[in-house]
Parts: structure tokens; sequence; C-alpha cells
């Protein structure tokens, strides 16, 4: 009787239209002619014929160019994104999500009608309506059974709740982020035929607000997860009878999903290789797991990672082809199940596997660790842990760095240890309360940092005189508030540093640095600086409070400053006397360092290359930098975006090389000041440079701008204080 009802329905609808040809007033027959119609918000939806159509995909997407490059049809995005004009630059250093600035984006407010389109002839509807957050109408009805992909349609479609139980998706392959970051999303799915879909990759991630059922789904040919409900904060569901025996790849598929604790013990996992961070910050998840078939698993990295609920007995697992456990445990406090049984002979990395597993305490000593290189913080503030590890083979070890560290009650007898690769032992035992066991065995030939190693070590008092510390270069504080404080080995007896006394602690490399730089309980001013040339991201996002000593650094062979105090909320320390003679790239590096307000004018820039977002969203800074040599600068787009506060004079800056000035100045919202000397003749990329610029009134007549075409110029002066106002070359030029 459905059928029925349909053909006769098509049969009117048919009639009607010979009838009455002002049932559509518009007949787009491809997909360009369709993007003129819906760009005009004029123009009802309803009254547009589709029927023609067989590509929908982005069709009123509001997306970067940025966001093709992950596009599935990445031409067919790019196409799109073309034909609305959006030319957005992604102003996050940090995510992929786009900002869009002023009117330069395709916003349709109006989309009633659009039920009514007939999408029967449509293949790819990909993107569809990706980040479109007017987007809410009831598109139940709409045929889609020729549909074969869905990737992304609904993607941060954040006020999107509409029924779709309706539709037939029997055809679709690929529902990758789908309802990603479509945060109110909350429909019933259950009765879909998803039986050809064979990737659903992130098709849930972010969707905050989804919780159905979706147990009578067919998965056979399901063979990709990853991150399916990663951040699905509210998913809770049984999903125990999908088939998933086709799946190769679990990683992170319910990451930071708090509320999901279904049974998952029913599932053939014998094709799945990867389990990294599946359970990744997944804090109510504790079901058995016993079952699963994991023999062909190569990576469990961050698997349980804060699962802070879990404990569940995994003993029987077969584990013979991992190879990396990495942060397997990490903060997993209440997991203290035995792993004895494990075949552990293709593990190559356990680093920070059981840090923080304040439970744990099982016997591990028959493990195969012959392969492993990194043992760094393993067994960190794993605070109940005391096992035997004498049958270790750490013959091919070369890091021990913080391996016990804050490991209160381990007392174990490790003496037999082959150290003999071993170059970093830095605060390994440091906090290990109770440790006070012989190591006189130890090959230390090769260690060079012993730093901390026994830092509050309490009960240490062992005889280290026979070691070999002939490559040691850094011991500061080795013994520092343990028991051999006052009686160190004789090797440290009289010890007079090599390098300058005043610095404890000599990072070679970016990782050294990093680790010394972002220890609370160091004081920067103790890091010798004089040998590092990257400093790249070095405090990006820090928690850290105390930057005093910072302003001691020596700089003087650093290269790259990029992104080095991005998002350092905390960060607001005197730095002018560094010298960055040496520095080419700047980009990012106050960037939302929303405390930042020091001098900087006597640095020597002469070098510095690239200056993008250096100060993007530094809110309070607003000093001099009219002395700064800005003569080898090719980018500054972003420079001052959002940089609330600053309106200095920066007209004697020398921009004659610069060819990106792209949002330079965006909601810049205080500068007002002469720009009349720039010489701007190179410059090709100028878009959005004093958008939002509100206080920005200065006559630039005299600039030499590029050809507009190349130039594109969209929306450069979009509510700023010269929009009624506009310099004279730039008249008649502008949209």
């Amino acid at each position: 009787m459905k059928n029925f009802i349909k053909i006769i329905g098509l049969s009117v609808t048919f009639l009607t239209f010979t009838l009455n040809a002002s049932d559509f007033k518009y007949h787009p027959k491809d997909k360009k002619e369709l993007i003129k119609l819906i760009q005009d918000q004029s123009i009802n939806l309803g009254k547009i014929d589709t029927s023609k159509i067989t590509d929908m995909s982005f069709l009123f997407a509001n997306i970067t160019k940025e966001y093709c490059n992950f596009a599935q049809a990445k031409e067919a995005c790019l196409e799109v994104a073309k034909e609305h004009k959006i030319k957005q630059i992604n102003l996050s250093l940090f995510d992929y999500n786009p900002v869009y600035i002023g009117n330069d984006k395709f916003d349709r407010k109006d989309f009633s009608g659009i039920d009514k389109w007939d999408t029967s002839k449509v293949t790819n509807m990909e993107g569809m309506f990706a980040q479109t957050e007017n987007f809410n109408e009831n598109i139940n009805s709409w045929d889609v059974s020729n549909v074969e992909t869905m990737a992304g349609m609904f993607e941060g479609a954040k006020n999107f709740n509409q029924a779709l139980n309706k539709w037939n998706v029997s055809k679709v392959k690929n529902m990758n982020a789908m309802f990603a970051s479509a945060s109110s999303f909350n429909q019933a799915l259950n009765d879909w035929d998803v039986s050809n879909v064979e990737t659903m990759i992130g098709m849930f991630e972010g969707a905050s607000s989804f919780n159905q059922p979706l147990n009578k789904w067919n998965t056979s040919k399901l063979r990709k997860v990853i991150a399916m409900f990663s951040n699905a904060i509210s998913f809770n569901q049984n999903i125990n009878s999908w088939n998933v025996s086709n799946v190769e790849t679990m990683t992170a598929m319910f990451q930071n999903a708090k509320s999901f604790n279904q049974p998952l013990d029913k599932w053939n996992t014998v094709k799945v290789m990867r389990m990294s961070a599946m359970f990744n910050r997944a804090n109510n998840f504790n079901q058995k797991l016993s079952s699963w078939d994991t023999s062909k698993v190569t990576d469990m990295s961050f698997m349980f990672y804060g699962a802070k609920k879990f404990n569940q007995n995994i003993n029987s697992w077969n584990v013979g082809r991992v190879e990396s456990m990495e942060a397997m445990f990490y903060n997993a406090n209440a997991f203290n199940k035995p792993l004895n049984k494990w075949n552990t002979a293709s593990l190559k990395n356990i680093s920070y596997m059981f840090q923080n597993a304040s439970s744990f305490n099982q016997n591990i000593n028959t493990w195969d660790v012959s392969k492993i290189r990194k043992m760094n913080n393993v067994f960190y503030k794993a605070i109940v842990f005391n096992q035997p590890l004498d049958k270790w083979d750490t013959s091919k070890v070369t890091d021990m760095s913080f391996m016990f560290y804050g490991a209160k009650k381990f007392n174990q007898n490790i003496n037999s240890w082959n150290v003999s690769s071993v170059f970093n032992m830095s605060q390994m035992f440091a906090g290990a309360l109770n440790f006070n066991q012989t190591l006189d065995k130890w090959d230390t030939s090769k260690v060079v940092d012993m730093s901390a190693m026994f830092y509050k070590a309490k009960s240490f008092n062992q005889n280290l005189n026979d070691w070999d510390t002939n490559k040691l270069k850094y011991k500061k504080d080795a013994f520092k508030l343990s028991a051999l404080e006052n009686k160190p080995p004789v090797w440290l007896k009289g010890y007079i540093d090599k390098i300058d006394k005043k610095f404890k602690y000599y990072p070679k490399t970016w990782e050294e640095l990093n680790g010394f730089a972002n220890n609370e309980s160091i004081n920067l001013g103790d890091i010798n600086t004089s040998k590092i040339t990257n400093m790249k991201s070095l405090f990006l996002r820090a928690t850290r409070k105390d930057f005093s000593g910072i302003d001691k650094w020596d700089t003087s062979n650093v290269i790259d400053m990029s992104n080095m105090f991005a998002q350092t909320k905390n960060f607001n320390e005197n730095i002018s006397s560094w010298n960055v003679s040496k520095v080419e790239n700047m980009a990012g590096m106050f960037s939302e360092s929303i405390s930042f307000n020091q001098p900087l004018n006597d640095w020597n820039v002469s070098s510095v290359k690239i200056m993008s977002r250096m100060f993007t969203g530094a809110l309070k800074f607003n000093q001099a930098l009219d002395k700064w040599d800005t003569s080898n600068v090719i980018k500054m787009d972003a420079m001052f975006a959002n940089a609330s506060s600053f309106n200095q004079n920066i007209n004697s800056w020398d921009v004659s090389k610069v060819r990106d000035m792209r949002m330079m100045f965006n909601k810049a919202s205080s500068f007002n000041q002469p720009l009349d000397k720039w010489d701007v003749s190179n410059v090709v990329k100028m878009d959005l440079i004093f958008a939002n610029a509100s206080s920005f009134r200065q006559n630039i007549d005299n600039w030499k701008v590029k050809d507009f075409e190349e130039n594109d110029l969209f929306f450069m002066f979009h509510s700023s204080g010269l929009e009624k106002n506009l310099p004279k070359w730039s008249k008649n030029n502008l949209f």
C-alpha cells in the first residue's frame, strides 16, 4: 500500500507540474546553478526543482579552504568554497574549527521549503550542512535511497535536531563525521539500514547530546570506527550485538565518552590491529573484555588512559604482536588486575605505562622487555607498586628517567639489571621514599644525566663509589634530601662542574629543555639554554605560574621561537634582554598570551622572516616596537589580530619584503596609528587586514597596491574605521 500511495503521489506531483509550472520557479540543471540560487536569501528553497541534481556535497557548508583538506571529495569542497566566496583564514592555532570574520562566509538564514526537495537522484551528500549553525529543518521525508556518502553531512551543525528515522540509507558506504560536533542532535536512528557502511570514523565525535539506541544496526561491513564516539559525553547505549568482525582499527573509539559503561564482551575483535586510546578518559567504563581476541593488535598505547573506574581481568589477552603500551594505564586509578600471563615479546615501548596508576601492584616480572629502549616514567607515582622486577632484560634500554619517581613503596632488588646502554637516569628514584637496595653492579659508563636521581629518596644510603661516571655531565641535586646527601659517593665529593656552576641543568635538545622548563619545581634561572636552537612551542598551553629566572636565558643560538608562549596565560616576564639575533621564526610566539605586556623594543629581529600571528589574541600587549628591523620579514598575517590593546606607532617598519598581511590588524580594536610610510608593493595577500579594526581611520591613500585580482582584498575594511571612507585606490574595486 505504501508503494502504491507513493506512485500516486508522484503522479499527482508530475501532473501538477505539467499543469502548473509555477509550482517550481527555478529549475537548476547542475550543482553550480543550484549554488547560485541558494546564495540568494530572497529565494525560498521550496521554489527550486532539484530533481536533476546528483551532487549536493558541501552545498550549504560554511567551511574554510583549510577544512577542504580533510574532505573526502576535496575538489568538490574547494569548488563550493570558491562559489560561496569563502575566504576565511583559520585563526585558531590548535584545532581545525573554522573562525569566521565579519560577513565573510556563506550563512543562509532561511531554510524553509527545503523539505520539499527531490533528492531521489542524489548520490553525494558529504558535508552538505557542515557548520551551518542556522539549519534545523525537518527533512525526514527526503528520498536518500541513492546516496552513497554522508560523510560530515551535519558536522558542526550545532542546532540541528530533527528526526531522520525514515531515511533509506541502504546504499551509504561512508558516514565519517556525519554528526561530529552536532551538539544538539539526539534523534532515533536505530531503524537505519547501515549494512553497506564501511567507515564510521568520528561519526558521533563531539555529538554531546546524542544518546539513542543503536543495537539494531547491521555493522557487518564496518571496517573503521576511529573516534566514533569520541567526546560523545552523553552516549551510554548497549551496542554489544554489533558485528565488528571486519573492523581493523578502534583507535579512540570511546575517547572521553564520559558516560559510556555498557558491555562489549560479545564483540568479535579478530581483525582489529589498533586499540590505542580506545577508552582514553572514558571515566565510567568498567566492563568485562576478557573474551576479546587481541591477537592482531599492535598498538594499545593510551588505551585505558584516565579510565578511572576500569578494573577488569584482561590477563587472558593475546598481546603477542603489541609493540606499544605507552601510557596504557596512565591515570587508571582503580586498575589492579594480574597481567603476568601476557606475552610481551614484541613490546618496544612502555613509557608512562603505569604512571599515576595508584592502585596497581601486580607481579609482571615474567614480562619480556628485551626490545624496549625507553622506560621513562613507567611507574611514575605508582604509589603502591612494590613487585620484583629482577628478571627484566633491560640491556637495550637507553632512558630510565623518572622511572620510579614518587613510587613511594617500591623497594625491590634490581641490582642484576643491565643498564649499560642507559644514558638518562634523571630523577629515576626521586621521591621513592622506601627504596634502599644495592646498585653496585650497575654499569653506568654511558650515563650522561643523573640530575636529581635520588632526590628525596630518604631511605637510600647504598655505596655507589665504584660507579663509572666518566661521561656524566648532569648530577646536580643527585642526592639532595636523600640519606646520602651529607656523604655522597667519592665521585661526587669536591665535584667542580666543568660548566658554569650557577646553573643546575644543561639541556642540549628541545626535549630535554621541555622536561626542565615545564617542571614546576625547577626555577627557570637554573637552566643553561646556551646550546638550544629550537624553542618552538616550549610553553604551549603551559599552566606554569612562576616564570622567574627566564630573563637570564641565553637565546643567542635560537632559530625558532614560533608558538613559544602561545596560550600561556600566566606569562608576563620581562625578556627584553634576550639575544634573538638568530631567530628566523616568531610565528604565534605570544598568541593568546593574555597576560603578557612587557617591553620588546630593544630586540634585534633583523633575521626574522615570519611574524604570522605573533601577537594574535595578546589582549594586554601594548608596547613600543618602532625600533624593530623588519626588513627581512615576509609574513605578517594576523600579527596583531585581536590584540585589542595594541596602539603603537610602527610606521617606520620596513615591510618591503612582506608578501602576506592577511588579517594583520583584524579585531585590533584600539589600533589607530599612521602607516602611510609603508612600502606594500610586494604584498600579494591583504584580505581582512583591517577587518573589525574599529578605531583605524588613518590615511593610506599613497599605498602602492598590486593588481586586485592577484591581490585578493576581500572585505579588507569590513567594520573598520575606514569602511565608509575607503582609500582612493580601493574605491570601485571592493565587493
